[in-house]
C-alpha cells in the first residue's frame, strides 16, 4: 500500500499561540485541539507533516516547539495506557461480579423471594453487558486515540 503524506498547516502570529499561558513547556490547548481535529481528517497510514508558519521563531525556539509537540503526544499516550490498565481491572471486576450474581441467582431459585433472585439475575447481566459495551465502544475509541498519538509522535515537524 502506498502511504501518502497529510500536511497539517499551522499559522502562528506570536509565541503565545504555541504554549500554555502558565507554562512555556506545555503545548497550548487550542493548538493541540486544532492538530487533533486536523489529523482526524487523515488516514491511519498517512505520513503526517506538521508545517508551522512562524517567521518570528529562532532556530533554538523551533527545536523547543518540536520537542513540545512530541512531548505532548507522548503524555497523551502515557495517559491512554494508564487508563487502559485501570480499565482492564474494572472489566475483570465487573465480569467476576456479574458471574457471582448470576451463580447466586441461579442457586437461590426456590429458596428465597423471587424478586431478590430476579434482582441478582438482572444485576449479573447488567455487569456483563457493561463489559460488552466497554469492549465494543470505549476500547475502540481509545485505540483510535492511541494510533493518532503515535502518528503525531512520529510526524515530521517543519517550519516556514
Amino acid at each position: 500500500m502506498n502511504n501518502k503524506e497529510y500536511v497539517i498547516h499551522v499559522d502562528l502570529e506570536e509565541k503565545q499561540d504555541l504554549y500554555d499561558e502558565y507554562n512555556w513547556n506545555i503545548l497550548n490547548d487550542k493548538l493541540a485541539n486544532y492538530i487533533d481535529k486536523q489529523i482526524s481528517k487523515s488516514r491511519f497510514r498517512d505520513k503526517i507533516i506538521i508545517e508551522i508558519s512562524a517567521g518570528f521563531m529562532l532556530p533554538k525556539e523551533k527545536e523547543k516547539m518540536r520537542n513540545c509537540i512530541i512531548s505532548h503526544y507522548k503524555d497523551v499516550l502515557i495517559e491512554i495506557n494508564f487508563y487502559e490498565k485501570s480499565n482492564n481491572i474494572k472489566k475483570i471486576m465487573l465480569f467476576l461480579l456479574g458471574v457471582i450474581f448470576l451463580i447466586l441467582s441461579n442457586s437461590l431459585v426456590g429458596t428465597i423471594n423471587k424478586v431478590f433472585v430476579e434482582l441478582l439475575n438482572i444485576a449479573g447481566w447488567v455487569a456483563i453487558w457493561e463489559i460488552v459495551y466497554i469492549v465494543l465502544f470505549t476500547d475502540n475509541e481509545r485505540k483510535f486515540k492511541r494510533l493518532r498519538a503515535r502518528q503525531l509522535i512520529k510526524s515530521k515537524i517543519t517550519f516556514k
